[in-house]
Parts: C-alpha cells; structure tokens; sequence
C-alpha cells in the first residue's frame, strides 16, 4: 500500500513539474529525464509531430542535443513510422520484435534496449502532441503501464498548452488542404493581374544634332583650347595641331616662288634683247603658277592646323588634357559641338533583357543627379543589331529616346563651369549633356506571372532545347 501512494506521490510531482514547465524545451527534458522517477528505465526518447505529420526525435535522455545523423536517432524514426501504421498506434503497449520487419528487428539489438515501450501522447480533440518511448533490460508491469499511461496524457496536455493553439489547428488536414486550396487560388488570382513590361538599362543624355571637329590633317595634337561643357561661338579656335612642319614647308614654298618669279623676270628683260628667250618666257610662267599654287596649298594647311568652331553651342568631349601630343589621322573626330538646347536620351538595353523596342514606348529617366524627380521620353529609334558596350560589357541595343515637351533637367540641369567662367544651363532647361542615369522602358501589356518568370522561362527553354 505504501509503494502505491508512493507513486501516486510521484506521478503528481511529475504533472506539477512539466505543468509548471515555460517553455517547451524545459517540458522536454522534463519528460525524458524526469520520468524515471516514477519508472526506472536505461533510455527515454521523445518524438514530437502533430497528427498526419511525421514523428521526429526531439530529445533523448541524459543527453543535451541530437545529432540528427545517429544511427540510434535515425533507427528511432523509421521505428516510429513502422508502429504509427498499426492499428493499436495510439495506444501504450509494448513493441515486441515479432511486429517489426526484418531490417528494424536486426538493428535492434545493437541499437536499443531489449524492451521498448510505445507511450503515445494525446491531449483531447487537439489531437496527438507525440510519443514517448522507453527502454529498459526488463518487461514492463501492467501496473507500471498504468501510471506512465496517465502521465502520457499529462504530457500531452503541457505540451499542447506550450504550443500555440493556432498553430495546432492548421496542422490538422482538412485545414491545410483548404488553406492550401485558398492560397493557390490566391496566387493564380495575382499571377494573371496585367502589367507592363519593362526594362532597367543604364542611360545617357547625348547631343540630338552634334557637330564633329575633326583632324584635317595627319599630324599631331598640340593643345585643346575648351573644356568639357564650355560655350564657343562660331570662329572660336577648338584645338591646335603641331605647326611646326607646316611652317617649314610654307617658308620653302614661299621661297621657291620668289626664285621662279625672279627668273622668269630676268628673262623677260632679256627677250628685249635676244628673240630667242621668247620661248622660254611661257614655260618659266607656268612654273611660276606651279609654285604658287604650292605655297597656297602650304597656306592653307598651315591655317587648318588651327582648328576652329564654325557654328555657335558647347564643347563635348572627355578629356582635353588626353589629346596633348596624340597623333591624328585625317577625319579623326577631337570633339563635338552640340546645341545645349537640342538632347535626346540614350539608353543601352542588353540583349539578355531586351524586349519589344518600339518607337513610341514610354520612357523614363532617373538621372543620378535628380533621382527623385524622373524625366519623361518616348521611344524614337532602336539599332537593329546589338553593338558592343563602350565599356566593354555585353552586347546591348542602343535605343534612343525623346524627352517630351515641357521636360526640364530640374536640379540635374546646371553644367560645369566653362573656362570662360560661364555658367550650366538655368533650371528650366533641358538636362545637361552627358548626365547618366538609369531609364525604364515601358514594353506592351501582360500579366505578373509573365514579369516575374520571363528571364527563367527563356534560360530553361536555351538549356532544354524546347
């Protein structure tokens, strides 16, 4: 008599502890170190899983962690999903080897103790919170059957209290397939919403209408005169060539036709004289003509070693100082002369994100100077054919866009300060050329799956072939 109300004792002292457990790894180590006070046994395993859910293993006895990848944790698990198909699975028994298959009944003996007992946990209509098993080298009494089956469901009901109610319900089945259900049809709804395509590419503000300063000359660059952004007027000198070869060849030039017109006086002073220097007076002419006409031509190439503006704008170019010294061959472009007034949008789309390019496709411009205050332009033209990134990046379409009417440079507008000490454009101008910045480009209508799985739908259909 005394023995039973000592574990009667016992088994109110182990509610009372778990029940009073905060969280649920203190309830666990509670259960399967705790328990042997009210049974002896060698090991404890718990295995927690909801119900139509799998039982894991979640502590063992006298130990602090699992290593999931232990042949005795992994033995545990395959033993769990061999005994929840049977029919008395929610019930406490004892796992006799005769009911296990043959590969679980080899493993046993060098993995478990002889004698296993199945304690399944279930705490009322939320169903079963997990399984306890224990091991010992002796059988199991009925009378100890009893008690650890009463424990079990305390155990079950401390545990469900640790655990979030809500949570519980969603793992019950018919739940989860009707949130499941809620929730495909909730995406397949927000996959069909229209909208647009688009595309991201690095942009620039370029010259609509620039005018080329080119070499006129083979020769090499002695200074530039302007900088990036400077106003010129029409007559201004851009740049000089080295002169020094020129001024050379104009002096001999100039030189020789004072020798040719020399001697073609002298012989006309003779044919006064002597009838005979007649005939030599149209071929010392024409002479004469010759070297003329080499002077001239040593003039003016001379004066095209200045290179001057023939129309009023702003110099466009990248580094003067880069010229000093570079040789040039005839046509090479130096720099360019633009209308501030008159820009246009560069962008370059890369192949891999390029989409239907149409003139007309709405654009706009984030200048990095302004980008909160977005341009707006239009589509004129795109190249037909990918050309290679200036900075050596890959292919891209070069598409250029218009900026529509009214469209300002807001505070992205004010230029460098030219070496004449003016100013950038005002306020209310078009944006500076050469400001950069990132540009969407609107593409036609479609739908957020579209969007959203275009690029991966185009590699796996490259990569498969279909």
């Amino acid at each position: 008599m005394d023995a039973a109300l000592e574990d009667i004792a016992a088994l109110l002292r182990l509610e009372q502890s778990v029940r009073a457990a905060q969280t649920p790894v203190e309830a666990s180590w509670l259960v399967v170190n705790e328990t042997r006070t009210l049974s002896s046994y060698a090991q404890a395993v718990l295995l927690l899983g909801r119900p139509h859910s799998a039982l894991r293993v979640n502590r063992l006895s006298n130990l602090s962690d699992v290593d999931r990848t232990a042949p005795f944790v992994t033995w545990m698990e395959r033993l769990a999903r061999h005994v929840e198909r049977q029919p008395n699975a929610n019930e406490a028994h004892a796992i006799t080897p005769d009911t296990l298959p043959p590969a679980l009944r080899e493993d046993w003996a060098s993995l478990a103790p002889p004698h296993l007992l199945w304690l399944p946990m279930v705490a009322g209509w939320r169903g079963r919170q997990g399984v306890l098993v224990l091991g010992r080298d002796r059988p199991w009494q009925p009378q100890e059957l009893g008690l650890l089956t009463h424990l079990a469901g305390g155990y079950a009901a401390s545990l469900a209290a640790l655990t979030p109610r809500l949570r519980g319900v969603w793992r019950t089945r018919p739940l989860q397939w009707a949130l499941s259900a809620v929730a495909a049809a909730a995406i397949a709804g927000v996959m069909t919403l229209p909208m647009r395509l688009s595309v991201l590419a690095p942009a620039e503000v370029t010259a609509q209408q620039a005018f080329a300063v080119t070499a006129p000359l083979d020769g090499v660059v002695s200074r530039v005169r302007v900088v990036p952004n400077q106003p010129v007027d029409a007559g201004m000198v851009l740049a000089d060539m080295e002169a020094t070869d020129l001024q050379g060849a104009q002096d001999v030039s100039r030189r020789a036709l004072r020798v040719a017109e020399a001697e073609l006086h002298r012989v006309r002073q003779a044919a006064f004289l002597d009838p005979r220097s007649k005939a030599d007076v149209a071929q010392l002419q024409a002479q004469v003509d010759l070297k003329r006409k080499e002077m001239e031509f040593a003039q003016t190439r001379l004066g095209n070693a200045s290179l001057r503006a023939d129309r009023k704008g702003v110099a466009v170019l990248d580094d003067p100082q880069a010229w000093t010294g570079r040789p040039v061959r005839v046509g090479e472009m130096i720099l360019r002369i633009a209308d501030p007034a008159q820009v246009e949008v560069t962008v370059m789309v890369p192949v891999k994100d390029a989409i239907a390019l149409e003139a007309g496709r709405e654009v706009k411009l984030f200048l990095d100077t302004a980008p909160m205050t977005p341009l707006e332009a239009t589509v004129t033209r795109a190249s037909y054919e990918p050309v290679a990134a200036a900075t050596g990046g890959a292919p891209s379409y070069r598409v250029t866009a218009a900026l529509r009417a009214g469209t300002t440079g807001a505070t992205g507008a004010t230029g460098a300060t030219g070496a004449t000490g003016a100013t950038g454009a005002a306020a209310d101008a078009p944006p500076r050329i050469g400001l950069r910045g990132t540009a969407k480009i609107y593409g036609e209508e479609s739908t957020l799956f579209y969007v959203l799985f275009r690029r991966p739908v185009t590699a796996l259909r490259q990569w498969v072939g279909w």
